[in-house]
């Protein structure tokens, strides 16, 4: 049901006032009046706040995914040194290039006036490296979790690596809800931008809080230009950040892009996905309509799947914080109670308390890898990822997963006893609450929908992103 101000209000809202600095509940109703009536229905948008979510971050099979950097390509910020040096895939930055000439045309011409808030010559932010931001993701992790979780009792009772990663597990699980342990599950989450696709471009520097900002750009002379212009090279305009452009990946504009790098129709023989055939069926016919090709081809060609470097991530991100804690805690002290000699005259040990040191060691991958086999981590990954998700399985139906898991893993391999892990997980329908907030709208983990007959990106309607 729509919500609009009261008729008889004493001080109607006639402009969206959302902000952070309201309280929660009105708070939500301006948030949800601007969603509802804050943004110029007139050409299509997207909406990477509420609904297009993942856009970016998961391909068709439900993978998260993030780019390769070979394929960036340099977008002109502008020329002084104070400039950011900004990237976008290569075919995007092609794409906004040329949009970038159209509006410097058009302010030549008069079309658009000098002084609009519409200015794409200095860019402000693009690309950032989902590898670097995990890198920092996981020291601020180390910092708040560790410092704040492991008491002094705690820190007392671990002497050695295993300890510590039984440890280090129970306290992930516990709070995967909140803050995301593996790289999946980082970039799934809202600490990831989806800036990180190189498919998205702010051309001006705003804050997203502040509805008020949202509608004094929409109500620029030049907004409805901008936005046209912006649908005939191939993006959208975010309906929560109009200075956000975001590249329609199977639009007819940014298809023609793609060509230019090899990309954008269906490959002779089906896709190139090595879990197609498990996950879906990819037809052959290289005259379907090449709507359906688009992010399919570039997600195929250009991402990775971060599922396949997950465990060596988590099992590296483990040693290094365990030698963090030996550095910070290299001597632990142990107290218990020993036993003296019996006093004669009753018997009865003379009990005392006795106050010990140990010394904990570092370790080396080499060490770990040793020690503790693949079937080992292979566990550990499992339990942190169905924390992440929200998924409550029984121990019976885990032990069979992780069973079976093993077997294929003797039978072909670790990277199909993988694929078979993760094919578990996108299956799972996962819960509104998780950390994201984005899963209300995961068409793909919610439920199985048939592409033959859907465009999976237009602007408009719902999408597999």
């Amino acid at each position: 049901m729509r919500w609009v101000p009261s008729p008889d209000s004493i001080t109607p809202v006639e402009s969206p006032i959302g902000s952070n600095e309201l309280g929660s509940i009105f708070s939500f109703m301006a948030r949800r009046y601007y969603a509802e009536s804050g943004f110029q229905d007139g050409l299509s948008s997207i909406d990477l706040w509420n609904d297009k979510y993942f856009y970016g971050k998961i391909d068709h099979h439900g993978n998260a995914v993030y780019p390769s950097e070979t394929n960036l390509k340099q977008i002109n910020a502008g020329a002084s040194p104070e400039d950011p040096t900004l990237f976008l895939i290569d075919f995007v930055a092609d794409a906004f290039t040329d949009l970038q000439g159209d509006l410097r045309d058009a302010t030549m011409m008069n079309k658009i006036p000098g002084s609009s808030l519409v200015n794409l010559l200095k860019p402000k932010r693009a690309w950032y490296s989902t590898i670097q931001g995990y890198e920092v993701w996981m020291s601020i992790m180390y910092e708040t979790l560790f410092t704040k979780y492991f008491t002094k009792a705690i820190e007392r009772k671990i002497l050695n690596f295993r300890q510590f990663v039984d440890e280090c597990i129970r306290l992930f699980v516990q709070t995967a809800g909140e803050i995301p342990v593996t790289k999946t599950g980082y970039i799934l989450s809202g600490y990831n931008s989806p800036r990180m696709s190189g498919f998205v471009v702010e051309v001006q520097e705003e804050l997203r809080d502040a509805d008020e900002k949202k509608v004094e750009y929409q109500a620029d002379p030049a907004f409805y230009y901008y936005q046209r212009a912006a649908l005939d090279r191939g993006f959208l305009v975010d309906k929560n950040a109009p200075w956000v452009l975001v590249a329609d990946l199977n639009s007819v504009a940014m298809i023609k892009y793609q060509e230019r790098y090899g990309l954008g129709l269906p490959p002779v023989g089906g896709g190139r996905d090595e879990n197609a055939e498990v996950l879906h069926q990819l037809p052959a016919n290289r005259s379907m309509s090449r709507h359906l090709w688009g992010s399919r081809d570039v997600f195929e060609t250009y991402f990775y799947k971060s599922y396949k470097y997950d465990i060596p991530l988590l099992k590296r991100m483990l040693i290094t914080f365990w030698n963090s804690f030996v550095q910070a805690y290299p001597n632990p002290t142990r107290v218990h109670s020993g036993a003296a000699r019996p006093i004669p005259s009753h018997g009865s040990p003379n009990s005392k308390t006795i106050i010990s040191t140990t010394n904990r060691v570092h370790v080396t991958v080499a060490q770990v890898d040793r020690k503790y086999p693949w079937s080992f981590w292979l566990r550990q990954y499992f339990i942190i990822r169905l924390a992440e998700m929200g998924a409550s399985w029984s121990s019976l139906k885990f032990e069979r997963t992780v069973v079976k898991a093993n077997q294929i893993r003797v039978a072909y391999g670790e990277p199909a006893a993988l694929s078979f892990i993760n094919k578990e997980l996108t299956n799972i329908k996962q819960p509104d609450t998780l950390f994201t907030r984005a899963h209300i709208n995961d068409s793909i983990r919610k439920k199985k929908v048939d592409e033959s007959n859907k465009r999976p990106l237009s602007g408009m309607g719902s999408t597999l992103y």
